[in-house]
């Protein structure tokens, strides 16, 4: 039924149907997966031979549909107005959409692998063909090559597998404990993949420099949902390595607290919001790292939390930050200041999605939040302190972002800009009642 129901999506674009009526079967199909996901009876169910259903893969295709739909309604303007070749648009965005919900589904590892890859394509080219900056070109071979070369070993691995196993899915190969060389390398090259796409500190130069070149659908989407595949990647392989694993996760877990302190400082000393915003990424999949390594059933629960509230938040902040863009011409922290005071409604938007950023109640990654903190706090209480300031940095670098943007002295240049449009007002509204919505599911 979701193939058929893509397959009706893609013929509406060929036959150059309303923008309206993508955007309604798209939240109508979003809707549909929530409502399946509610009246799950099973938390495993195997379709065919090549695809499975869980409530892990559930949202995340919940959450695909809903980013998805709002960055399509937020790239209205610049695609209808502009005239910016609609049709290919739509099609790269849905083509996208396919590709990452038949890697959420696939059973067998080099589908998996397959489909994980192929979504790159889609990125690259809303980089090269809507991106602003001629750096454009560097940033898409960048981000493209740095995630290709890291998967490269997965793939040696994967054919290796396939000449034990006629039928390798995700959780046939199990890696047997031993310190032996060998399986300390398939154990890193297994989770290389992963932690370079998560993105892990030392492994996240890829993702500002794309995030800053890319449009603001571009900005939302691999934000939203293409981050959120290597935790993904990384929770379907554990089960094959854990023996192995066990015996090195502190250093994963120490390097997830570590990195996502020493990024949290780095977002002081940004002056463009774009590239603000991605360094607090960096420090959200940090401690997800951190709790994901821990290898308990509360971090794993909190990761998948902080998944998808992060896939929600980080997505509405890009689109503020466009929003900006739009009218200023720029992105820079110095130029705009004091938009409370010619947007007030955006302000409304800005303060609730920057709460919802350091996790605050009523949203999903306050749930997280707790569970992640517990989960490594439980691995090992020396990390106390690290856990502790990194949070703390987490809320201190969000409201440096906010005071920055919205209060102050404006510039005088800037003083008379276009009005907020009420589909604007709308996207900023969805993406708040989207984190509220989302706590019904762990409820």
């Amino acid at each position: 039924m979701m193939m058929m129901a893509l397959s009706v999506v893609i013929m509406l674009f060929f036959m150059k149907m309303s923008y309206y009526m993508v955007e309604l079967v798209l939240i109508l199909l979003a809707l549909k997966f929530f409502w399946v996901l509610m009246n799950l009876k099973v938390n495993f169910y195997l379709l065919n031979d090549l695809f499975f259903v869980d409530w892990l893969n559930l949202l995340l295709m919940f959450l695909t549909l809903v980013v998805i739909f709002l960055l399509l309604s937020a790239s209205y303007t610049s695609i209808i107005f502009f005239k910016k070749n609609l049709l290919l648009f739509c099609l790269v965005n849905i083509i996208m959409c396919l590709f990452l919900i038949l890697s959420f589904l696939s059973i067998k590892l080099i589908f998996f692998y397959v489909f994980f890859e192929a979504s790159l394509i889609p990125i690259f080219l809303l980089i090269m063909g809507w991106g602003y900056q001629p750096e454009r070109l560097q940033a898409a071979i960048y981000m493209l090559f740095y995630t290709l070369l890291a998967s490269l070993p997965l793939l040696l691995i994967i054919l290796m597998m396939q000449n034990l196993f006629s039928y390798f899915s995700l959780n046939e190969f199990i890696l047997e404990s031993s310190k032996s060389m060998i399986n300390l390398l398939i154990m890193f090259f297994m989770i290389l993949a992963f932690l370079v796409k998560l993105p892990m500190f030392f492994f996240h130069l890829w993702l500002p420099k794309a995030h800053v070149e890319a449009p603001v659908a571009g900005s939302m989407i691999l934000a939203g949902v293409m981050l959120k595949l290597g935790s993904f990647g990384l929770w379907r392989v554990l089960s094959s390595i854990v023996k192995v694993f066990n015996l090195y996760s502190y250093w994963l877990v120490v390097l997830g607290l570590i990195g996502g302190l020493l990024v949290s400082f780095v977002c002081f000393i940004q002056v463009d919001m774009k590239s603000l915003v991605a360094y607090s990424s960096v420090v959200h999949m940090g401690i997800l790292l951190s709790g994901v390594s821990s290898l308990s059933f509360i971090g794993f629960e909190g990761a998948l939390a902080l998944m998808l509230g992060h896939g929600i938040v980080s997505s509405g902040l890009f689109y503020l930050v466009g929003v900006n863009y739009d009218r200023v011409h720029s992105r820079s922290l110095m130029i705009n200041k004091g938009m409370m005071i010619l947007f007030p409604s955006m302000t409304i938007m800005w303060f609730i999605l920057s709460v919802f950023n350091i996790s605050a109640p009523p949203s999903v990654s306050l749930f997280g939040e707790i569970l992640l903190s517990s989960s490594v706090l439980f691995y090992s209480s020396i990390l106390f302190w690290g856990l502790m300031l990194m949070n703390f940095m987490g809320m201190v670098f969000t409201f440096y972002l906010y005071a920055q943007t919205q209060q102050g002295k404006t510039m005088n240049n800037i003083s008379c800009l276009m009005n907020i449009s009420l589909r604007e007002l709308y996207i900023g509204f969805f993406h708040s009642m989207s984190m509220m919505l989302l706590i019904l599911v762990f409820w």
